[in-house]
């Protein structure tokens, strides 16, 4: 026998308030997969880091003094960096020397010396030379020019491992 329109009106509440209940129990859980937050990445541990400026007239720690400097010239930076594993040697001054005239003086004495220059950049306003010797030490030579001061500044970082 089917069921009489009256006993289909009763239900009809029923089974509203059941879909509902339904569609707010999907509704929750959609909300809390979709609203979940990532975990934060674990901190990065960085490694101790310390950097000591040397004075200007000083070479900084293990600076090879053979190595062909500008002499009485503006010492911008004259520092020893050191971190787990690494001992950093810069110096940096303004050159009275072109931009070439400093790439060729450090090409060839990196060259003579036997270093091996593993990449160069020789542009017209900046100029660049990365040499190692042996396993454990490296040098990089930037050669840059400054033109709001129309100074040609020489950067020099020996690091060793």
């Amino acid at each position: 026998m089917p069921p009489s329109s009256q006993s289909q009106k009763k239900l009809l509440p029923l089974v509203l308030f059941l879909v509902l209940v339904i569609v707010a129990i999907i509704g929750y859980f959609a909300f809390k997969y979709y609203s979940k937050e990532e975990a934060p990445p674990p901190p990065v541990e960085k490694p101790e880091f310390s950097i000591l400026p040397v004075p200007t007239e000083t070479l900084p720690d293990k600076f090879p003094a053979d190595f062909p400097l500008e002499k009485n010239v503006p010492v911008n930076a004259n520092y020893n960096a050191q971190t787990e594993g690494a001992f950093q040697s810069t110096r940096q001054f303004v050159s009275q020397k072109t931009l070439a005239q400093n790439y060729t003086l450090y090409t060839d004495y990196l060259k003579k010396d036997s270093w091996t220059i593993e990449a160069a950049l020789d542009q017209e306003t900046v100029k660049a030379i990365f040499a190692s010797k042996g396993s454990n030490m490296s040098v990089t030579i930037n050669i840059s020019r400054n033109e709001s001061t129309a100074e040609n500044t020489v950067d020099i970082s020996f690091v060793y491992r």
